[in-house]
């Protein structure tokens, strides 16, 4: 029989969180789990601790396997998971012993392809520093306006982020659904997340505070790289290839301008909290490599000629003069102006 759920746990050099990670998914109160653990290339003890859990644990599979990042080592979880749903845990988060049973539940109870749970944040002392709710909601008719309920539940509270969720592996596989890296992107959970709601029917949320994010210095989501805009135009152009694969052009077309304008922003309040005076120095670079794919032009043109995407800019509470700015910055990029949409940008 398949196990209800799939837990797939990327895990790279986190030693210090990797036995508490586990441990909260061993001792879950949903036992008719598979727990995947994917050593993507540690060089640290994280290697023999799993070897020693799986030992241990039957339900437990554990994959070795060189460094490529966490794209590749959930694609490879997913590869051979069973389960009915799939869930996702990073290996320096921790999540609540009843979040699979709760989750497994509603989604059961609603027939659903996906269900949230609510999340803390916490910082590299175990303090609380945010928590998020996602309250307790059926969602039937997502695709009625996709781009709806991207602005007011996944962008936020749901988060692009997949560790607060479950999914119904057959619609992974049959949309054939699988994770780029971060690297290529910026945010792979971002385009899974687009990928699978695509497809989706029904989406339930539950009250419930389970999943438990540990924010750390240097992580991939607390510290700007530079060539970001890059990987953002990646992201871009990945929601356009694949919404014209499934014919949903339109859908495609309204989230990529949504997504560019979020991204913008995360990108800029990187910048703005850890960022350096070099960095900021090479953002005009930044805006001529982005400019060279025609997909972020795409993005852009919509931002500023789309009524619909002004529609969508109201609802994410931006003022008239917030929305005229964007298309202001939006237009200075179009037009190859990189100095000033580079100034402009650190304005947003």
């Amino acid at each position: 029989m398949k196990p209800k759920v799939s837990v797939i746990v990327p895990v790279y050099n986190t030693e210090k969180y990797i036995r508490r990670c586990v441990d909260s998914i061993i001792n879950q109160t949903l036992k008719d789990i598979e727990i995947i653990l994917v050593d993507d290339g540690s060089t640290d003890r994280c290697p023999e601790i799993l070897d020693e859990y799986s030992i241990n644990d039957n339900r437990i599979i554990v994959i070795h396997k060189e460094n490529e990042g966490q794209g590749s080592a959930r694609n490879m979880g997913l590869d051979i998971a069973k389960g009915e749903f799939i869930g996702f845990v990073d290996s320096d988060d921790w999540i609540d012993l009843d979040m699979y049973e709760k989750l497994y539940e509603r989604v059961r109870e609603q027939k659903a392809d996906m269900a949230v749970c609510n999340r803390r944040v916490f910082n590299e002392e175990d303090k609380l520093s945010t928590k998020v709710d996602v309250g307790n909601e059926v969602f039937s008719n997502i695709n009625d306006d996709l781009t709806e309920f991207i602005i007011e539940h996944l962008l936020y509270p749901y988060t692009v982020g997949g560790c607060n969720k479950i999914y119904l592996k057959e619609l992974i596989d049959d949309s054939n659904i699988r994770f780029k890296e971060v690297k290529e992107v910026g945010s792979e959970d971002a385009l899974f997340n687009y990928c699978f709601l695509l497809s989706a029917k029904i989406v339930v949320s539950i009250n419930n505070t389970c999943h438990n994010q540990m924010a750390r210095e240097g992580s991939t989501t607390r510290e700007y790289k530079v060539g970001a805009m890059k990987r953002t135009s990646k992201l871009i152009e990945n929601i356009y290839k694949y919404s014209e694969q499934n014919e949903r052009e339109k859908d495609g077309k309204l989230a990529a301008a949504i997504m560019l304008i979020f991204f913008q922003q995360w990108n800029y309040n990187l910048i703005k909290t850890y960022g350096t005076s070099e960095i900021k120095k090479k953002l005009k670079e930044e805006h001529k490599q982005a400019s060279k794919n025609i997909y972020f032009k795409k993005a852009e043109k919509s931002v500023i000629f789309s009524n619909s995407v002004s529609i969508y800019l109201k609802k994410m509470g931006f003022t008239f003069k917030g929305r005229l700015f964007i298309r202001c910055y939006m237009l200075s990029s179009i037009c190859n102006l990189n100095g000033l949409a580079a100034s402009l940008r650190v304005m947003i």
